[in-house]
């Protein structure tokens, strides 16, 4: 008897863990679009802080680089992974305009990705600042 008890104790553990698995994976999902959300909501109530093509501030680390304001902001947005599609919409200029902002970023960043540019973003502390 002892053996069937431990094998049931076991098989209950068993499921217990594994629903608490199940729960973390949702908790995961539900995290990231939740800080999806409020990167876009920050976004559209942020107002942008060097309209059109003014350069940074030379004590701004995005300064180093020659990156415009509007350069950074779409900088930031795609390290936090939104698309062009969204970054236009929340910056009011076209997917086009996207582009070429990208364009520029990975030309003064030296980098072919979106991914490059984020890490490079994140190491060189270009974002939030």
């Amino acid at each position: 008897m002892c053996c069937g008890r431990h094998a049931e104790v076991l098989t209950q553990a068993h499921d217990a863990i594994r629903v608490v698995g199940d729960s973390l994976r949702v908790q995961q999902r539900l995290l990231a679009l939740l800080n999806a959300a409020c990167e876009e909501i920050r976004a559209e109530c942020s107002p942008d802080p060097l309209p059109g093509g003014r350069r940074e501030d030379a004590g701004h680390p995005a300064a180093r680089y020659g990156l415009t304001g509007r350069e950074r902001r779409v900088l930031e947005l795609v390290a936090a992974g939104l698309t062009n599609r969204k970054i236009a919409r929340l910056l009011r200029i076209s997917e086009k305009t996207v582009r070429n902002h990208l364009h520029a970023v990975f030309a003064k960043l030296g980098v072919r990705s979106r991914t490059e540019a984020a890490l490079v973003a994140v190491r060189e502390n270009l974002l939030n600042g």
